[in-house]
Order: C-alpha cells, then sequence, then structure tokens
C-alpha cells in the first residue's frame, strides 16, 4: 500500500522516526477493510482471473448435463462464457443502479458507499455467472441500510421495487455476509474529505470560505465517482479523497500540498513562526549591546546552528520525498478513478452481456426453449442456436435496462424503479 495521505510516511524504508503514539494511520492498518481488501493492482486482477476461470468452470460443469426433455438424456451445449471484461461491465452497470435506488429510498452516501462496496467485494469472490448482479445488488443495498443504521422494512423496500419479493431479497444475504468475512464495517473516503476541508481552512485562511465551499462540494462528486472504480481496493480513504479533490480542483489542492508539505516542512506551523521571530529579535538584541558575553552566547549559539543546519537539510529532504511521494501516489489514485474498469456500459453493451449471463446461469432452461424453437423451424433438426434462445429467454424474464437507466437523483420517491 502507498503512503499514507496525512502523515507522508514512506514505507518500506526502513527510515521511517519513532512515532510518538498510535496514529490514525496505525488503526486504519489494523482494520479488515485494509487486511483483507487492499490490494496492489497485479493481486487485484490475479483475483479477478481466480474468480472468472471459476465462473467459467462452473457454467461449463452445468452446460455439460443438461437434460433433454425429448430423449430425457444429459446432453452438453456450447456456452459462451463473460470474460473479465464483461464481468467489470455489468457490475458497474448494476452498481449504477444501487446508486438510482438510494437515491429513490433518500438514502444518505454512507449507505450508497456501503452498498457499492459491498456489490464490489462480493464479486471478488464469486462469479457473475454464479449470481445474477441485479439479486445481489438489491440485497446488497437493504444491508447496507442496515449496516448504517438507516431503518427501512423489508416489505417498504420490496414494495416499490418491481417484481420483488421480500424473500428474494433476503435469500442472499447469508451469502453475501459470508463472502465478505463477515467484515460490514466499511471506512468511506467522505469522512476524511471533511477533514481535509477543515484543514484547508486552518492551512490557508487567506483563501475565502466560499471558494473552498464550492470546491469542497465538486469533490464530493468525484468522490462518489471514485468509490465506483478500483480505487477503493488500491488506495486508502484519505488518498482517495485528497486525488478526488486535486481532480476537481488542481490548482487548490497543489497550494495546499506545497504550502502544508513544503514552506512548513518544520511540521508545527505556530512554534515555526514564534522560532524565527524571536531569532531576528536576539540579533538585533546583540548587535545593540555588543557585551563580550553576548557575544560569546552568539557564538556558541553558532555552533549549534551549524549542528542544528545539518539536521534540518535531512529534515527537508525527508519532507519533499514525502512530497514527492505524495504527489505520486495522487496522480496514481486520480488515474484510477478515470480507469476503464470504472466505466459504464451502454444500454446495448449490458443487454448483450445480460444474455449471456442468462444462459450461463440458467442453461437448462435456455436448453428447452432453444430445443422448441429447433423443431419448430426444422423438425428433426438438432442443430442448437444458443444465442437466439437465451435471447428470448432473457426477453421474457430480464430487467427492463433501458428503463432503469433513466432513473436519477431528482425522481420522486413513488415512482416505481423496474429492476
Amino acid at each position: 500500500m502507498a503512503a499514507s495521505a496525512l502523515n507522508g510516511v514512506v514505507e518500506g524504508t526502513g527510515n521511517e522516526k519513532p512515532s510518538k503514539g498510535v496514529t490514525f494511520d496505525d488503526l486504519y492498518r489494523t482494520s479488515s477493510q485494509y487486511r483483507i481488501w487492499s490490494f496492489t493492482k497485479d493481486e487485484l486482477l490475479a483475483k479477478r482471473i481466480e474468480t472468472n476461470k471459476r465462473g467459467c468452470q462452473i457454467t461449463l460443469a452445468k452446460a455439460s448435463k443438461v437434460k433433454n426433455p425429448h430423449t430425457l438424456m444429459f446432453e452438453s451445449v456450447d456456452v459462451e462464457t463473460l470474460t473479465i471484461e464483461e464481468e467489470l461491465l455489468l457490475i458497474n452497470f448494476f452498481a449504477r443502479k444501487a446508486v438510482g435506488l438510494a437515491n429513490m429510498f433518500k438514502m444518505p452516501s454512507q449507505v450508497r458507499g456501503t452498498a457499492i462496496s459491498f456489490l464490489k467485494k462480493f464479486y471478488l469472490v464469486n462469479s457473475v455467472m454464479e449470481y445474477h448482479p441485479k439479486n445481489i445488488m438489491l440485497t446488497c443495498l437493504f444491508l447496507a441500510a442496515k449496516v448504517e443504521n438507516y431503518f427501512i422494512s423489508i416489505n417498504t423496500f420490496s414494495k416499490k421495487i418491481n417484481n420483488t419479493t421480500p424473500e428474494s431479497i433476503l435469500k442472499y444475504e447469508y451469502q453475501i455476509i459470508k463472502s465478505l468475512h463477515f467484515t460490514l464495517m466499511v471506512r468511506h473516503p467522505f469522512r476524511s474529505l471533511y477533514g481535509f476541508y477543515l484543514d484547508l481552512q486552518d492551512v490557508m485562511p487567506r483563501v475565502d470560505k466560499n471558494v473552498i465551499g464550492k470546491s469542497y462540494d465538486k469533490a464530493r462528486g468525484v468522490v462518489n465517482e471514485a468509490i465506483m472504480s478500483d480505487a477503493i481496493f488500491l488506495f486508502t480513504p484519505p488518498q482517495i479523497s485528497l486525488a478526488a479533490w486535486r481532480k476537481a480542483d488542481k490548482e487548490l489542492i497543489d497550494r495546499y500540498l506545497k504550502k502544508k508539505f513544503l514552506k512548513e516542512r518544520k511540521s508545527k506551523i505556530k512554534n515555526g513562526l514564534v522560532s524565527i521571530k524571536e531569532e531576528k529579535e536576539d540579533s538585533a538584541s546583540v548587535s545593540d549591546s555588543g557585551s563580550v558575553t553576548v557575544k560569546k552566547e552568539k557564538e556558541n549559539e553558532n555552533d549549534e546552528k551549524e549542528a542544528e543546519d545539518g539536521d534540518e537539510n535531512d529534515s527537508e529532504d525527508e519532507y519533499r520525498k514525502n512530497y514527492q511521494k505524495l504527489l505520486e501516489v495522487i496522480e496514481n489514485c486520480e488515474n484510477t478513478i478515470i480507469d476503464k474498469n470504472s466505466r459504464e456500459p451502454s444500454i446495448d453493451e449490458a443487454k448483450l452481456i445480460g444474455k449471456k449471463v442468462h444462459f450461463c446461469i440458467n442453461p437448462a432452461k435456455t436448453f428447452k426453449r432453444k430445443r422448441e424453437d429447433a423443431d419448430a423451424e426444422t423438425p428433426g433438426d438438432n442443430s442448437l442456436s444458443v444465442n437466439s434462445a437465451a435471447s428470448k429467454e432473457h426477453s421474457s424474464t430480464a430487467i427492463d435496462l433501458s428503463e432503469a437507466t433513466k432513473d436519477t437523483e431528482d425522481e420522486q420517491e413513488s415512482k416505481r424503479l423496474k429492476v
């Protein structure tokens, strides 16, 4: 994991100064979110490859034992499994549907963020070819509401969503909790973003608070996009919030970072300013008095100052290195936020992937429909058309994706969302 955005600690160098106490970074590194759900890019990709491979194996195993309704014999059918990219696209699609539903129920940002976190973590362990994201998304949202203490009854929740029942939503709850390794606490970037908002006003008092406030609002919008990306697995919440704010207002954040990590590199701003003032006063008094005692004291001070200068130079180099490291981390996080892995698919893409998912999950039903169509069109012809059958089966059971994408935050709570 990269360096901390708050304390500027560069890990792995072996040159860290001993901490004076337990920091928030230390506490975060003991959390389940860091220990279980933090990865490098290579580790995250390997995890997805493993999950996709297992999903393909399960799908092929089911498709190899499909019973022919005419001969009552088991037959094997060709299956078009999903790629990692297709799985990510469908997950992203339903993550945004979760946001639309959360807005309809007027849920706070914490609930939305937790639901998306649950959904993305679930599909690091399970494949889309095993569990349809539509069903898992609904359960994740309801579970997130409970975890974040936002009360809504299961009956009220299910009534406002077409084609759902309390049983269909609660059906996957234990499976989700198990896949999350029973780690339900989620640390979001929203809290650290507010911390930076307060610190900005302290570090840059001359900047108008209204300007900072408007910039903060823009940054919150970027954070909402960031939690849709892989950033939640690759970076800490403070790093995400700082990168999001820099993406929203680069000029302001760059000034803030330079002022905090370079110009005020003595760590305590007020103490630093006081010592400089006292030095000037002392030097003035020395020139006025001209006494031998004062001159000797000045000579001693010069000797001490030479030793201190060496320490200050080392300290300055350390702060500059940490500053450069922090900038590198923030820029990497910014690139992750806009990475293709967080892209929302088009309606046509979502429909096409949805058809493939339906066949992967229900090969027996699709085989039956496919066989009936083949017998009706060309009697005696046993050739199978997977895509056409999956398409017809999907058209009668899948969600209305085109309607689902029309939902926005401004819709009335009473409007029924087709999912």
